[in-house]
């Protein structure tokens, strides 16, 4: 299954990620979305969050609006992720 990795790290924490922060951060990338793909977002939640309590509760989110866009790219399936690369990278 295609797919691409998107950088959202400088989205404050519990901020909503929208539609414009994707586009942006898919132009970034230099790689359309693949449609019938999946978009993994990392927004670095892990890296400024483990192990503290702000882990459960400093989390950036999509609103429903960039949800929509996703699927009228074409995705079927998004998740956010740990980090950009393999670990130690």
């Amino acid at each position: 299954m295609p797919g691409i990795c998107i950088d959202l790290r400088h989205i404050a924490p519990r901020a909503e990620i929208t539609p414009d922060d994707l586009a942006a951060a898919v132009k970034q990338a230099g790689h359309p979305v693949p449609k019938g793909g999946t978009v993994l977002l990392c927004t670095g939640h892990h890296e400024r969050t483990f192990p503290r309590q702000q882990y459960a509760t400093e989390n950036s989110g999509v609103n429903v609006a960039a949800t929509n866009w996703l699927a009228q790219q074409g995705v079927v399936h998004f998740a956010s992720i740990r980090s950009a690369g393999p670990e130690g990278e």
